[in-house]
């Protein structure tokens, strides 16, 4: 007897790291990309003579990504931090790629209007051999996939 595979059956995507184009210009590979993510708020609305209350869809709120990337030679990225934090905030389109294990793109999702709020720099210690880590995080007003 032979098994048919189920149409909707796949294997999950093993990821290698991420992409980001601000703009649609390439910065830089990423080995950490965190809070891709939405959430739409409930009302829930009372009816006279009805035992169970209404819920209904509100407002969609999104968290902030969170990239995290080795120190590279571009300052790009920390520079438009410190427009956003003089006050020049430049809101962008930022792009974000996810790579698959022979680099190539599986899946995108694009943040409109972002701009960044936080930026985190290298944590040094003398005689280490790891990889200096930046972070950035990023406000924006919405995804679209």
């Amino acid at each position: 007897m032979t098994t048919t595979p189920l149409p909707y059956a796949t294997d999950p995507i093993r990821n290698a790291g991420f992409a980001v184009e601000v703009d649609g210009i390439h910065q830089a590979l990423f080995r950490e990309c965190s809070g891709l993510n939405g959430q739409v708020a409930v009302t829930t609305v009372e009816e006279g003579g009805s035992p169970v209350p209404h819920q209904l869809p509100g407002r969609v709120t999104f968290g902030n990504l969170s990239l995290k990337q080795g120190i590279a030679d571009s300052c790009d990225l920390y520079d438009w931090f410190l427009d956003a934090a003089s006050g020049r905030s430049v809101r962008k389109t930022i792009t974000v790629r996810m790579l698959a294990l022979d680099m190539s793109s599986v899946r995108q999702w694009t943040l409109v209007n972002a701009f960044p709020v936080k930026w985190t720099g290298p944590s040094v210690q003398a005689g280490a051999t790891d990889v200096a880590v930046e972070s950035l995080e990023i406000a924006h007003e919405g995804v679209l996939a």
